[in-house]
Parts: structure tokens; sequence; C-alpha cells
């Protein structure tokens, strides 16, 4: 929907007292890509996979009961990067809810709707099983 007279001038307005307390602020926030953000997040993210393969491996190789916890450990920071990145990398590329892309695709969202819940279409399964004998 767009934004009334009003509500533009107010934008404006309120656009041009940004870029005149702090142009330098303005102009990096006017050309970043959103995209940028999730990229480094997925870079920082390998990262800490490769961190938490390094830390499993430790505690796994060398022996001793007292680091198996490190072991355990490194598996939860890769899981914990492999989730971040994940997230990271389908909102850069337009699959999650993120401001570079939609979540779903307009006619996908709109045969999703009619569909109904999980059970509603089991139950319609289990009609459609029966009416079939």
């Amino acid at each position: 929907m767009p934004l009334s007279e009003h509500e533009q001038r107010l934008l404006d307005q309120i656009e041009q007292a940004l870029y005149a307390e702090d142009p330098k602020w303005a102009n990096t926030v006017r050309i970043s890509d959103p995209r940028n953000h999730y990229k480094r997040r997925l870079i920082k993210a390998s990262i800490g996979f490769a961190l938490g393969v390094v830390i499993m491996m430790v505690g796994v190789v060398i022996s001793g009961t007292a680091l198996i916890p490190l072991g355990v450990g490194g598996f939860v920071v890769m899981l914990a990067a492999c989730l971040w990145g994940l997230s990271s990398w389908k909102k850069m590329n337009g699959f999650g809810d993120g401001p570079a892309g939609t979540a779903t695709p307009p006619g996908k969202q709109a045969r999703r709707g009619h569909r109904g819940t999980f059970m509603e279409r089991m139950e319609e399964r289990w009609r459609r099983r029966h009416d079939e004998r």
C-alpha cells in the first residue's frame, strides 16, 4: 500500500534530517545491500564450523575422560554454526523471512492457504481412502 502525501513528506523530512546530522552514516546505510550482512554472517558461520571441528577432534583424539565434554562441546559449536549459516544463506537467497526476498512465491502462498492444517489434510486423505473402497 503506497504512502499518503503527508506520510511521504514526513518520511522525506526525517530522511533529510538524518542526512544533515550524519552524512557519512546516511551514505553507508543508503548504499549497503542487506545481502552483504548475510554474506558476512555466512563467513563467520563457516569459521565457527571449522573451529567446532577442531575442538571436537581435540576432544576425541586426545585420550582421557575429562576431554569427552570438550568433544561434545565442539559438536555443539559445529551444529550452532551450521544452523546460523543455513539461516543466513536462506535469507540471503530469498528463502527465509528476511529483507533479501519473500518467504514464498505468491502463487504457492495462496495454494498453501487453501490446503489447511496438517490434521485437516490427514482427515481429507482418510475420507478419500474410504470413498475409494
